[in-house]
């Protein structure tokens, strides 16, 4: 059981798409990650691509809850990419944030669902998660 932090730019305004992965996973790292991946989600009809964005996932363990917290903090602060989700990575897969662009992706009453409990959050990581995140 960890935590995963999904974060997105977008590929097709951003130059030296590479470089910014790259410096992610550095960061990534610094901070102790246990594991990480990308992923590229593209959308479009014919042959035009209407949105391409790069997303990286970076897991943390249970035992490095305090990195986790250091490493959304400097995520933030050098604006490297877009926060869209943070969730527990075990078998319930439990959001405990989602970014405005995240909840619109999704259906209406799930939405609902999940901005209510970001609003009262069940757990203390959850809660400092929040704070982290609406701190500015």
């Amino acid at each position: 059981m960890g935590y995963a932090v999904e974060l997105s730019f977008n590929a097709k305004k951003t130059f030296g798409i590479l470089k910014k992965q790259q410096d992610i996973a550095v960061k990534a790292r610094e901070f102790g990650c246990s594991s990480q991946y990308n992923m590229m989600e593209l959308e479009g009809y014919g042959r035009k691509i209407t949105k391409s964005e790069s997303i990286h996932v970076v897991i943390y363990d249970d035992e490095n809850v305090s990195s986790m917290y250091g490493f959304i903090r400097e995520i933030k602060k050098l604006k490297i990419a877009f926060i869209e989700c943070i969730y527990r990575d075990d078998c319930t897969c439990d959001l405990l944030y989602a970014s405005g662009h995240y909840l619109k992706k999704l259906d209406k009453p799930t939405s609902l669902k999940i901005r209510r409990s970001m609003k009262s959050p069940s757990d203390q990581v959850a809660e400092n998660i929040i704070k982290i995140i609406n701190n500015k």
